[in-house]
């Protein structure tokens, strides 16, 4: 399976499965959280989540199909404080809460645990002067056969 397959229904399910935030994957819609993977587009909205992949990551011995790759969640807020609090919002909606998920429809992958590998953090502003935060996780899945 290619490394984006599993990314994208990871996205894909966070987008559309995960309660707790007002997601959308259309990014014209300012009373909701927008959603990206892979890439922030210049023109989006202020509030907004960016997943990104930080690494093919580990395979395990012995079992080719297992991996542990890294993934990078950026947020970002008008002030520090909606940033901040986007961040613990979505660390407290996936880190080690997620475990046994199936990914796809036929299954590519089944998400062991992803686990953050520290707590949200802040990265000051972005060019634009809205604040942002990043916490990185390690997504321990399966391929499926």
């Amino acid at each position: 399976m290619s490394s984006g397959l599993w990314f994208r229904e990871l996205v894909d399910w966070v987008a559309n499965d995960v309660t707790g935030l007002d997601w959308s994957v259309d990014a014209a819609d300012p009373a909701k959280t927008a959603i990206f993977a892979g890439h922030r587009p210049e023109d989006a909205p202020i509030k907004c989540v960016t997943f990104y992949e930080r690494g093919a990551g580990q395979v395990v011995p012995g079992s080719p199909k297992q991996q542990h790759p890294v993934v990078q969640v950026l947020t970002r807020g008008l002030d520090y404080w909606v940033a901040s609090q986007l961040a613990q919002d979505v660390w407290g909606l996936i880190h080690s809460k997620v475990q046994g998920v199936e990914l796809g429809g036929p299954v590519v992958a089944t998400i062991e645990s992803i686990i953050a590998m520290g707590a949200p953090g802040s990265l000051g502003s972005d060019s634009k002067g809205y604040h942002e935060f990043s916490t990185n996780y390690i997504a321990r899945y399966e391929q499926a056969a």
